[in-house]
C-alpha cells in the first residue's frame, strides 16, 4: 500500500476531507504503553512530518437515499429471544438505496475506539457512540444513517459508501457469543474490513483473533462438498489492520526501514515452535493470509505523543492541528486508503445495491439464528429469489399502471393505438425487470410476461367495455335526432325527404367524430340497424305513399285533359267540315262564314292550350316518377318487391336507370 505523504499535504488533506476529531478516553489511551515483549521492532522517537507530494483522493457526500446524518441500529439482539434481528430502520434505509454500494466495516476488541475511527471516516466529530467506561458503547451492529456518495476513487468504486460499526469482541455485556457472530457478519457484508487493535501485532493480538478466525474458516461457499479456502477468499473483503497507539520503529532485524505492509507480512509469517499456543497462533496467521488475499496495515501513533497535551484535554481540541504529527499522518493515510481502495460489494460477479445487501443480510442472519454458519451460495440464492421477485413486481407494476391509465383514457384508445402502447409498456417492463433481477432470472421473466398478458387481456376488456358504453351513449343521442325528424317531419312532402340524406350525413359524421375505441365498429352497425334503417324505411314508405297519391291525382287530371283535348279536336274536325260545306253552298255569305272562322280559331286556341296543359302535366308527372326513382335507388327501396335488373345485372328503376344502392359501409 502507498506510504504517507508530506506534512503540508497531510494538513491540507485533513482540512479538506476530514472532519474535526472528537476525543475521549475510549478512543485515546491515557498514556503511551511499552511495546510487548515479542514485538519484532523497537520504539522510535516521535516521527517528523513527511514531505511526500499530495495525491488526489475521492470525495464523499451524504447520499440522498438516507435522510438522517446519524447512526442507525442495523443488526441487534432481541432481548426476549436472544436472536439477531435486522432493524426496521435499517430495512427502510437500505431498501431505498439505489446504485452500487461499498461497505466499510470496523471491528475489533471492545473499548479500543472503533466507533471513534468510524466517526472520522464519516467526517463527523460525533455519531457512533464512544465513551470512557468499561462497558461497550456499541451493541450489535450499527450503520451510518447517511451513506456517503462516493465520487472518484479507483475503477470499480461504488456509488455509495456505507459505514458499519460492530459490537466489540469480548464485550463484558454479551453472553451468547453475539460479538463473534456479528464480527463474521461484518466480514461477509463488507467490501473493506478494518480490524482495529492496539499497539502491535503480537501473540496477544493473534490470540484475540483466534476464536473468530476459526469461526470464519467454517463459513462455506457451497452447501455441499468441501470448499477450498481460496474459493472462500474470493468472497472476503480487503483487510486493513489498524494499529492504534503504535510505538514501534518500523525497521527489520538489521535496522533497515520497512513499510507498514512489510511489517504486517512479517508478523503473519508462521513462527517456529512446537507448543500448542504457537501452533494455534500459526494457524491464525495462515488463515488470515489465505482468507484475506488483499491486506494492508495502517499505524496510528498516540495522539499526544511528543506534545504538551494532557490526555483529559483532548476532548476540548478544536481540530487535529495540535495532535502529534504521527497520529495525524496515520489518520490521513487511513482515510486515503479506505476512500481510494474501497470497491463495490459483489457476490458471484453481481454488484450489490441497498436492497440486495439487505437480502443478503437477512439470509446470513437467518442461518446464524438457526445455529448454522452462513453458506454464501445459499444466501446468494435467497437474494436472487428476492431480487427477481422484486423485479417481477416492479415490471408488472409499471405495465399495470400504464395499461390502466390507457384503458381509462378519454376518449378510449383505438385497437391499433392500444396494441402499440401494449408493446411499448411490455418493453419498458422487461427493461425494468432486467435492471433489477440478478442471477438466472429467465423463469421469473417468463412469469412476469405471463402476468403481463393476463393483465393486457383484462385491460382490453375494460377498454372495450368503456368504448361500448361511450358508443351506446352516442347512438342514443343520435337516435333522438332521428326520432325527432321522424315524428315532426311531414313525410309526404318531397322537400322533407330531400333533407334526409343531409341528416344522415350529419348523424354518421357525428358518430365517427365522437365514438372511439374497440366498440366503435359494432356501435356503428347498431346505429345503422336499430336507428338509421328504420327511420329511412319509414320516410320512404311515407314518401312512396304520398308520391303515389300525387301520381294518381296527376294521372286523373291527365286523363281528363286527354278527353277534353280529344273532344276539342273532334269539334275542330266538325267545324272544319261545316265550314267547307257552307263555303260550297253559300258562296258569298261572308257574314256566316266569318262567324264560323272565328269559332274555328277559338277552337284551335283551346286545343293549343289543352295540348300545352297536357304537356306540362306530362312533364310534372315524369318529374314525380323520376324523384320516386331517385329515392328508391338511393336507399335501395322501390315499389316492386323484386326490382328489375338491366343486362349488366344492376338493379334498375322502372325507367331503366341503374340504381346505386348505398351499403352500410358507404353510409
Amino acid at each position: 500500500m502507498a506510504e504517507g505523504g508530506s506534512g503540508n499535504f497531510l494538513t491540507d488533506f485533513v482540512q479538506r476531507v476530514s472532519a474535526r476529531w472528537s476525543t475521549d478516553s475510549d478512543a485515546m489511551p491515557t498514556a503511551p504503553a511499552a511495546a510487548p515483549a515479542d514485538a519484532p521492532v523497537t520504539a522510535p522517537p516521535p516521527a517528523p512530518p513527511s514531505t511526500a507530494p499530495a495525491a488526489s483522493v475521492p470525495s464523499v457526500g451524504a447520499s440522498h437515499a438516507f435522510s438522517e446524518r446519524k447512526p442507525l441500529p442495523f443488526i441487534q439482539v432481541d432481548a426476549a429471544t436472544k436472536k439477531l434481528v435486522v432493524t426496521d430502520e435499517a430495512r427502510a434505509a437500505l431498501s431505498q438505496l439505489d446504485g452500487s454500494i461499498g461497505v466499510c466495516a470496523v471491528a475489533g476488541l471492545y473499548r479500543t475506539g472503533k466507533s471513534y475511527i468510524l466517526n472520522q471516516l464519516a467526517g463527523q466529530n460525533a455519531g457512533f457512540g464512544i465513551g470512557s467506561s468499561v462497558q461497550a458503547c456499541t451493541k450489535g451492529g450499527w450503520m451510518w444513517g447517511a451513506p456517503m456518495s462516493h465520487v472518484g476513487g479507483a475503477a470499480g468504486a461504488p456509488k455509495n459508501l456505507l459505514l458499519l460499526d460492530t459490537e466489540g469482541l469480548s464485550s463484558i455485556s454479551q453472553t451468547e457469543g453475539h460479538d463473534a457472530k456479528i464480527f463474521c457478519l461484518a466480514i461477509l457484508l463488507s467490501s473493506i474490513f478494518v480490524y482495529n487493535s492496539e499497539k502491535a501485532i503480537n501473540s496477544g493480538a493473534l490470540d484475540q483473533l483466534s476464536l473468530v478466525v476459526q469461526l470464519i474458516k467454517k463459513i462455506r461457499v457451497h452447501a455441499e462438498g468441501a470448499d477450498e479456502e481460496g474459493a472462500l477468499s474470493q468472497f472476503f473483503p480487503q483487510f486493513i489492520w489498524l494499529l492504534r497507539d503504535f510505538q514501534l520503529e518500523l525497521v527489520d532485524e538489521a535496522g533497515r526501514p520497512i513499510s507498514e505492509q512489510q511489517y504486517l507480512e512479517e508478523c503473519l509469517k508462521p513462527k517456529e515452535g512446537a507448543s500448542a499456543a504457537v501452533k494455534e497462533q500459526n494457524d491464525t496467521r495462515t488463515a488470515l493470509t489465505e482468507l484475506f488475499r488483499k491486506r494492508s496495515c495502517v499505524t496510528l501513533a498516540h495522539p499526544t505523543l511528543g506534545t504538551n497535551l494532557k490526555p483529559e484535554a483532548l476532548k476540548a481540541l478544536p481540530d487535529l492541528a495540535q495532535l502529534a504529527p504521527g497520529f495525524r499522518d496515520g489518520v490521513t493515510r487511513l482515510k486515503q486508503q479506505v476512500l481510494m481502495s474501497v470497491g463495490e460489494k459483489k457476490v458471484s460477479g453481481t454488484t450489490l445495491d441497498g436492497p440486495m445487501l439487505l437480502g443478503l443480510t437477512d439470509a446470513y442472519v437467518k442461518a446464524i439464528n438457526e445455529g448454522a454458519l452462513p453458506t454464501i451460495s445459499t444466501a446468494w440464492q435467497n437474494v436472487v429469489v428476492i431480487e427477481c421477485e422484486r423485479a417481477v413486481k416492479a415490471g408488472a407494476a409499471l405495465y399495470r399502471d400504464g395499461a390502466a391509465a390507457a384503458a381509462n383514457s378519454d376518449p378510449p384508445l383505438a385497437p391499433e393505438e392500444w396494441e402499440k402502447l401494449h408493446t411499448e409498456l411490455r418493453g419498458k417492463a422487461l427493461a425494468t425487470f432486467r435492471a433489477i433481477a440478478v442471477g438466472d432470472s429467465s423463469e421469473y421473466e417468463g412469469q412476469m410476461l405471463q402476468g403481463i398478458e393476463a393483465e393486457a387481456a383484462t385491460q382490453r376488456q375494460l377498454l372495450t367495455a368503456k368504448s361500448e358504453a361511450l358508443c351506446l351513449r352516442i347512438v342514443g343521442a343520435l337516435s333522438d335526432q332521428l326520432a325527432f325528424y321522424s315524428r315532426n317531419g311531414p313525410g309526404a312532402k318531397s322537400t322533407h325527404a330531400e333533407a334526409l340524406p343531409k341528416l344522415l350525413e350529419h348523424v354518421i359524421s357525428e358518430y365517427h367524430a365522437k365514438a372511439a375505441g374497440p366498440g366503435k365498429a359494432d356501435g356503428f352497425v347498431k346505429l345503422l340497424k336499430s336507428e338509421v334503417i328504420p327511420v329511412v324505411g319509414d320516410v320512404l314508405r311515407k314518401l312512396e305513399s304520398s308520391t303515389q297519391t300525387e301520381i294518381d291525382t296527376y294521372e286523373g287530371r291527365q286523363a281528363r285533359l286527354q278527353r277534353q283535348l280529344e273532344a276539342a279536336q273532334a269539334d275542330a274536325a266538325r267545324l272544319g267540315k261545316q265550314t267547307a260545306e257552307i263555303e260550297k253552298l253559300h258562296e258569298g255569305d261572308t257574314q256566316k262564314l266569318a262567324r264560323l272562322e272565328k269559332e274555328k280559331g277559338d277552337l284551335a286556341t283551346a286545343i293549343a292550350q289543352l295540348s300545352a296543359d297536357k304537356a306540362a302535366l306530362d312533364a310534372q308527372l315524369a318529374k314525380i316518377k323520376k324523384k320516386r326513382g331517385f329515392f328508391g335507388s338511393l336507399f335501395g327501396l322501390g315499389r316492386s318487391s323484386a326490382p328489375a335488373t338491366n343486362g349488366r345485372g344492376e338493379t334498375s328503376a322502372a325507367d331503366g336507370t341503374p340504381r346505386q344502392q348505398l351499403s352500410a359501409a358507404q353510409l
